[in-house]
């Protein structure tokens, strides 16, 4: 629940570090980062204390404050205590100094060729002079590809926004504030520190103006000794990370395979690094998307990586190679994110919705960024309302903040536990974090033919993917929401009791989530579809209550028809 807070600038006494000729630039690089719209800049802008020569000033709220000593990094202290640094450009965790997002207002046009925004066909003078000295090089949709279903995409406003090129190294934190206060941001989301809308001012052509965040892949811990057994699998007590494991501290995947292996051509996006060929999945790569390059060519560029994470999904099993993956069958389609390691937060929206609109069923997101973007919060948005199921590391940083976009709601957040069943101690909590599964000492693919252990959330999110797909390969029909209700649903609780911001509701149980969902026609669980469950499907027949139950709905369109009689036929077991 929102609520007003009143927000000031005020001046401390010095401390340590250097004085800066004018502090008010940081502070712009704190509004620009935050994204905190035009009167944020204009607060910034006309306090006469933050054109002092102080060297601490501190931003304060009802409850949370950001404060610096002006020694190259601004410092945030707030109510969530991530240790969150205000970044620099062109590194991860800071942003990216050759690019600015905006969103347009609802009825405005990028004037083509005139660096110049217009409405109505009147074209603005104010724009074009902004464009002008934030040296601007050109003008493009974010989402080059355009939408597969272009009426969502027009409700949350992924349509209107538009990335603008500067020359690398531009102040592109100054950029955006003199972009907000110039063109009239009319709304800004104060990210990481302060939730709120803010009033526009000016002509209001643009709704947001805001820095590109560089984050990358959840990279690995530290290498550990390669353990050739899969504890997290099926835990005999094998050593991971030098600790002998506890037995029965898996996935319970033998129990989920005695059911499914998977099957019926369930299609996950794997927004990473890219995959590489490799024999354990060769032969259901999908043809992807390399955003950094805007082309097709999809082998991995950071470390194998996204080859890693592809292996503890899709690898095939009981085939006497290396190792097995969470669904044996599963299609995988690569998207390249990262460029080599490390990447705008843009390209993650843009394969996002690359990945919604090329039809896939679940995208797992074993990355981490910082800066949580409109354009990346839009994107998602769009792949939630189009029944993608996102699936996201929590980040590798021992913060008390999720990385983005698991920080989201719209993601299942994932953390990553040991071989005795505890958190992983570099895995990221907080609050929305839904549950943890085994990231420790995880064998996995490895270049284009090889295995390695690998540590990290990264190695955890796809046991989560992993489990979802076999979900779907028993009933094709679940949507996003029941998949998620079933896993969380399902996990091992651990200590503390009940749900908490350190293991969520508890560490993946993939034999109880597969086994919890009915097959399609067995309405009574029986494991059968006999005449029992025809004579309930013949009962049920027509329109479904409003709010009431629809047990034999089987595709979940409102009703009980020919199309779920087909359905129950073809799945007869008598």
């Amino acid at each position: 629940m929102s609520r007003a807070r009143s927000t000031q600038i005020v001046s401390t006494a010095p401390a340590t570090g250097r004085t800066l000729a004018a502090p008010i630039l940081a502070l712009s690089s704190l509004f620009a980062w935050g994204s905190f719209g035009a009167e944020a800049a204009a607060l910034a802008r006309d306090s006469e204390t933050a054109r002092g020569d102080a060297e601490s000033i501190r931003l304060e709220d009802a409850d949370r404050s950001v404060e610096t000593s002006f020694d190259g990094a601004l410092e945030v202290d707030v109510a969530n205590p991530a240790g969150m640094s205000i970044p620099i450009p062109d590194v991860v965790g800071g942003y990216a100094s050759d690019r600015v997002i905006l969103k347009l207002a609802p009825g405005v046009e990028v004037v083509d060729g005139d660096w110049s925004l217009a409405r109505g066909g009147e074209i603005s003078e104010e724009a074009r002079l902004a464009f002008s000295q934030a040296n601007v090089l050109s003008i493009s949709p974010l989402f080059r590809r355009g939408f597969a279903n272009p009426d969502l995409a027009a409700e949350i406003g992924l349509d209107r926004y538009r990335l603008l090129e500067v020359p690398t190294g531009s102040d592109v934190p100054g950029i955006v504030v003199s972009l907000q206060a110039a063109l009239g941001a009319v709304q800004g989301a104060i990210q990481g520190v302060v939730q709120g809308v803010v009033q526009g001012v000016g002509p209001g052509l643009v709704e947001l103006v805001e820095a590109d965040g560089i984050g990358g892949v959840a990279g690995d811990a530290p290498n550990d000794p390669m353990f050739h057994l899969q504890w997290a699998l099926e835990n005999t007590g094998q050593v991971a990370g030098g600790v002998a494991g506890l037995p029965g501290a898996d996935v319970s995947a033998l129990e989920a395979w005695s059911r499914t292996t998977g099957g019926g051509g369930v299609v996950v996006a794997v927004l990473d690094s890219g995959i590489n060929p490799h024999p354990e999945f060769a032969d259901r790569i999908l043809p992807g998307l390399n955003v950094p390059d805007d082309n097709d060519q999809t082998n991995d560029v950071c470390a194998s990586h996204g080859t890693a994470v592809s292996g503890v999904l899709a690898a095939a099993g009981d085939d006497g190679l290396g190792i097995a993956g969470m669904d044996w069958t599963m299609l995988l389609i690569p998207i390249v994110v990262v460029d080599p390691c490390s990447g705008p937060e843009s390209h993650v929206a843009e394969a996002l919705v690359f990945a919604t609109d090329a039809g896939a069923d679940i995208a797992n997101m074993s990355l981490q960024y910082y800066a949580g973007t409109s354009a990346l919060r839009d994107a998602v948005l769009y792949a939630h309302a189009a029944g993608v199921l996102m699936v996201a590391a929590s980040g590798n940083n021992s913060a008390n903040a999720l990385a983005y976009p698991a920080a989201w709601p719209e993601t299942i957040a994932v953390g990553a536990s040991t071989n005795l069943d505890g958190r992983w101690s570099s895995s990221n909590t907080g609050e929305g974090i839904s549950l943890v599964a085994p990231g420790l000492s995880i064998q996995t693919t490895n270049g284009f033919s090889g295995h390695s252990s690998r540590t990290g959330t990264s190695f955890a999110a796809p046991h989560v993917s992993g489990t979802a797909s076999l979900m779907l390969s028993v009933d094709p029909w679940l949507d996003a929401d029941s998949i998620r209700q079933t896993i969380e649903g399902t996990t091992l609780d651990l200590p503390p009791s009940g749900y908490d911001q350190f293991t969520g509701f508890g560490r993946l149980d993939a034999g109880a989530a597969v086994m919890a969902v009915r097959a399609p026609g067995d309405f009574n669980d029986d494991g059968r579809v006999d005449g029992v469950d025809l004579s309930t499907l013949l009962a049920l027949w027509g329109e479904c209550p409003p709010g009431g139950s629809c047990l034999a709905d089987i595709d979940r369109d409102g009703r009980v028809d020919g199309i779920d009689l087909s359905i129950l036929l073809g799945r007869w077991t008598g």
